[in-house]
């Protein structure tokens, strides 16, 4: 039995891992060409800053990682394992992203629905002081975009008897396999929770937080005529092609999460719902229902 509980979480990760390098081969439909957005100069139009911003928002917000955990610490050897499905509401009927996928779904009309979902693994490892370490994975379905990142977590003023549980948390996330995106993201949260005992086996923790949400977005070198070899040069020259979106850096590109959830524990199994609303800045609000099942030891 220890040989078990000190494996198993290791082997599943590993399993599910592996299948979220796999599965994004099969369908990419939502996979961007930013060339779509609109070619972009500094004294030409500034629309396509804007859409790429606001298309790089949605797709950072869908792949970063949602909170999904109480504000209720593992301890010194607590290790924690688990796989979530979240449905995202994705704004696919504007400008951004119709424009914004490849030239043949846009010919052929192919684009999926707005809601998409989101698969992710998450290993969480509780450490002496009430910290946290937690590594992910997040791909978003219909793509071959995926993100991979780590968090740490605080959990304090724990184990009161009348007061709730308070956590804070901070982390990183890269997307990777975006060939014209280059995004990095950085959380901060804050999450309030307070569990209650159901006839000794059964462990309920309703929870509340808000978070916000840093982006840092640039684009590759895009060319507006890319049949035509002969302009590969800056779109600003006579006769030229090629050109960047402006980066929206860190500090001027941030949105805004509340979440809300319940998570039930019973034995070393957890399920988690949380519902999250993105708001995104300068844009529509995206909303987020999460189902989290995992093992903790």
């Amino acid at each position: 039995m220890t040989l078990f509980r000190r494996f198993f979480p290791l082997v599943l990760a590993s399993a599910l891992v592996t299948a979220s390098f796999v599965a994004p081969a099969a369908a990419n439909p939502l996979d961007v060409q930013l060339r779509g957005l609109g070619a972009y100069t500094r004294n030409g139009d500034q629309a396509p800053r804007e859409r790429f911003r606001l298309l790089t928002a949605e797709i950072g917000f869908a792949l970063s990682p949602r909170t999904a955990a109480p504000a209720q610490g593992l301890g010194m050897s607590g290790f924690d394992v688990s796989f979530d499905v979240a449905l995202v509401s994705l704004n696919i009927g504007s400008e951004y992203w119709q424009n914004g996928v490849t030239e043949q779904e846009r010919r052929l009309g192919t684009l999926p629905g707005s809601t998409q979902a989101v698969t992710g693994m998450h290993v969480r490892k509780g450490l002496p002081f009430g910290l946290e370490l937690e590594a992910h994975i997040n791909w978003l379905l219909n793509s071959t975009m995926f993100m991979i990142g780590g968090d740490i977590r605080y959990v304090f003023l724990e184990g009161y008897k009348y007061l709730p549980n308070f956590a804070v948390r901070a982390g990183v996330g890269r997307l990777l396999n975006a060939q014209e995106i280059d995004l990095t993201t950085v959380n901060l949260d804050m999450t309030v929770s307070k569990t209650f005992a159901l006839g000794g086996m059964v462990r309920l923790t309703p929870m509340v937080g808000y978070g916000i949400l840093f982006m840092n977005a640039n684009s590759a070198v895009l060319d507006a005529t890319p049949d035509n070899t002969t302009d590969n040069i800056a779109l600003e020259q006579p006769n030229g092609s090629l050109y960047t979106l402006p980066e929206s850096p860190l500090a001027r590109n941030f949105h805004h999460r509340v979440y809300a959830g319940i998570e039930l524990q019973t034995f070393i199994f957890v399920f988690l719902y949380q519902f999250d609303v993105g708001l995104i800045t300068g844009g529509r609000p995206l909303f987020q229902n999460t189902i989290r099942l995992g093992l903790r030891f």
